[in-house]
């Protein structure tokens, strides 16, 4: 009878710990809750970095934004996207600046390039498609 026991306890430590934790969440949503609404909670500012993948011509775009409702990429190429991570394939092989154009719900505007991890001077910001 004793492992038996010891599994009750085990279970009773879990049920204590979840509605401890549920008791937790609670308060917090509840504090949170009451806060004014006439004070200013902050806007996070707009940031973006563009991460990308190369398979052939095709590349994989990734916009990692912040506080961002738009993007607008322009690929070097000619051809846009509106979509926050868009796949894209250049026709030809080439030296291409991508730039994401980064709006938040202000209006508010950022541009990048993209920097890949490897580069050169003569390259720094650039696709290089063979």
């Amino acid at each position: 009878m004793a492992p038996f026991k010891k599994t009750e306890s085990i279970m009773d430590k879990r049920k204590v710990n979840i509605v401890l934790g549920t008791v937790f969440t609670l308060f917090l949503v509840i504090i949170s809750s009451c806060s004014s609404d006439s004070v200013d909670k902050g806007v996070f500012p707009l940031s973006a970095v563009i991460s990308h993948s190369v398979d052939d011509k095709k590349v994989a775009f990734q916009g990692l934004t912040h506080s961002a409702v738009s993007w607008s990429w322009d690929f070097g190429d000619g051809q846009t996207s509106n979509e926050q991570n868009p796949v894209h394939i250049y026709k030809s092989g080439g030296y291409y600046t991508a730039i994401l154009t980064a709006t938040n719900s202000n209006s508010n505007t950022l541009k990048i390039n993209i920097k890949p991890a490897n580069f050169d001077n003569d390259n720094w910001g650039r696709i290089i498609i063979v």
